[in-house]
């Protein structure tokens, strides 16, 4: 587990995850949607040519079923105890499901720029009224570092836009690069 670092955008995080509750009605059913609406979240706003930069510095990791959110439970206690967010048990089938409940007070934060908001809106897109087996299996299959990473490592998202061989060709220039450079400061 990562120390708590304020850098790493807490807050922001916070504010995605309502955006997603939001953006489903209010009510999201599935931790695993979340997971996966907060992975597809930061891609979508990343390919945006408007956008600038990413979505969050929140890391995303290697979870057994796909990308997941680094330390979601102490994001989730925190919406929870600012009672901006409600956290549930529901009746899934022959198990039970997380079913997350935006409250209605008024002060819950929200995502301001619109680019934002537009990525956010894609994402729940890309989870609503699929199983958590189904929005898992479309995340391994885009997923190119998810593929690559072991359980609990941060996971390279930005490069998931790329294709397996472009990442090849990107990581021989590279090394080809770094062998010019060190062969230039003489260290070869």
């Amino acid at each position: 587990m990562r120390p708590s670092v304020p850098d790493m955008g807490q807050d922001k995080a916070e504010r995605i995850i309502l955006e997603i509750v939001r953006q489903a009605g209010g009510t999201l059913v599935g931790k695993t949607k979340l997971f996966k609406a907060f992975y597809w979240a930061h891609r979508f706003y990343f390919d945006d040519e408007r956008a600038h930069g990413t979505l969050s510095k929140w890391p995303i990791v290697r979870m057994p079923k796909g990308p997941g959110i680094d330390r979601c439970d102490d994001l989730l206690a925190a919406l929870r105890a600012k009672e901006f967010l409600r956290i549930e048990m529901c009746p899934r089938g022959k198990h039970e499901a997380f079913r997350f409940v935006l409250s209605p007070a008024d002060g819950v934060p929200r995502l301001e720029d619109p680019i934002e908001v537009e990525a956010v809106k894609r994402a729940v897109g890309m989870v609503a009224g699929k199983s958590a087996r189904g929005v898992s299996e479309a995340s391994h299959d885009k997923s190119t570092s998810w593929r690559r990473a072991k359980d609990g490592d941060e996971l390279d998202i930005y490069a998931d836009g790329l294709g397996e061989d472009e990442v090849e060709r990107i990581k021989a220039t590279v090394k080809e690069a770094e062998a010019r450079f060190e062969e230039a400061l003489g260290l070869r």
